[in-house]
């Protein structure tokens, strides 16, 4: 299964257009490499998520079929790390919400 397909059907992406834009992004690796929406999956396979403001590590358990409940998802990625990021400050931005001059 595509990696794009894949990060749809387990629910990390709303679309499939979504997942391949975060490829074509390079906002997705897998094993280490940035991954193209194209890249075959197999179980083992460790898939890293930059998101704006979150990190997920997964792991591919098992290749689900292309229609899958929600319910079922989990059985098929394992979870690895789930970071929240925080933005970067704009230099200064404290200082103006402060009122003070930068």
């Amino acid at each position: 299964m595509r990696i794009d397909m894949f990060l749809k059907t387990i629910g990390m992406f709303k679309s499939r257009q979504a997942a391949k834009q975060a490829c074509d992004e390079g906002l997705v690796m897998l094993n280490g490499i940035k991954a193209k929406p194209s890249k075959e999956i197999k179980p083992g396979d460790v898939i890293v998520l930059n998101l704006k403001f979150r990190k997920k590590v997964i792991k591919v358990l098992s290749i689900p079929p292309k229609n899958l409940s929600r319910k079922d998802r989990d059985k098929y990625f394992q979870l690895l790390e789930d970071v929240e990021l925080k933005p970067q400050d704009e230099p200064g931005f404290w200082e103006l919400l402060e009122g003070e001059e930068v």
